[in-house]
């Protein structure tokens, strides 16, 4: 049977209620704790403005790469972590498109979804890339209505990302972003000759990158040159619950620090290092 629309719920209720004036770029709308990799975590003050920008940003990425009205998403990523919260969750009810969702990732099932329901775009973890590389449940499986994955979170190297598309057939993007850029900041092209393997690609649209020295963070390196990666745009945090200082330390003049080493080369491409 057919689900039932929004509308169809709704019919035969009435709402009462108050609207509250918002400043979309001052208050926020979601408190997501970063990972913790560099200590503590700490809570990552997110405005209306930051995820309804990259919303856009996700649903605008260059290319082939970029998700459509008629994708049917296979989401098993948490939608409490920014990934799944805004490119997996609020990227597919902006355009419009399907959910198929998975409380938690198992391969056999999420082969059977895919079958049954046609997903179309594999949003995914380098966990998940050496799940499909290493299970012989893939031989088997039809993968042929998924026209790519795209892995981010944690690094995927060059080897898998080619291992991935050898084994499933299906083409193999990366991304990058951090809990404190409402995710995305970069995004690889699918086309061959933009795609460029072991790469992050560059950065998605009104969102500037450098990279700078390790020492002061204030001098712009050349590219080829390995550095700190620092960025800025419209989905950039408000900044630290409750934490001045970490604020203060992370963003200096407009600039996110994201304590990540990296370099980029002349047209852009950023690799993380």
């Amino acid at each position: 049977s057919t689900a039932p629309t929004f509308d169809q719920i709704l019919e035969g209720y009435s709402f009462e209620c108050n609207l509250i004036p918002i400043d979309s770029k001052t208050d926020l709308i979601a408190l997501p704790y970063s990972s913790g990799t560099t200590g503590m975590p700490k809570g990552v003050m997110l405005t209306h403005f930051n995820l309804v920008s990259n919303t856009i940003q996700f649903i605008n990425v260059g290319g082939q790469a970029a998700p459509k009205e008629d994708d049917v998403f296979l989401t098993f990523l948490p939608l409490y972590h920014i990934y799944g919260m805004n490119m997996l969750m609020n990227g597919p009810i902006a355009l419009g498109a399907t959910i198929i969702l998975m409380p938690r990732f198992d391969l056999i099932k999420a082969i059977t979804l895919i079958e049954k329901h046609q997903a179309t775009v594999l949003y995914i973890v380098p966990p998940v890339v050496l799940a499909f590389i290493n299970d012989p449940a893939i031989e088997k499986a039809d993968l042929t209505s998924v026209r790519f994955a795209l892995s981010g979170a944690a690094p995927l190297s060059g080897e898998l990302q080619a291992a991935f598309e050898k084994r499933t057939g299906i083409p193999c993007n990366k991304g990058y972003g951090l809990t404190e850029t409402s995710p995305l900041t970069n995004s690889d092209y699918l086309e061959p000759d933009l795609s460029k393997p072991g790469s992050i690609g560059p950065a998605v649209s009104d969102t500037e990158e450098m990279i700078v020295d390790l020492e002061t963070g204030i001098t712009q390196l050349a590219p080829g040159q390995v550095g700190e990666l620092i960025i800025k745009g419209p989905q950039i945090m408000k900044g630290y619950w409750n934490n001045p200082e970490a604020t203060a330390e992370t963003i200096r003049n407009g600039w996110l620090y994201t304590g990540d080493i990296a370099y980029m080369d002349q047209g852009g491409w950023v690799y993380i290092v």
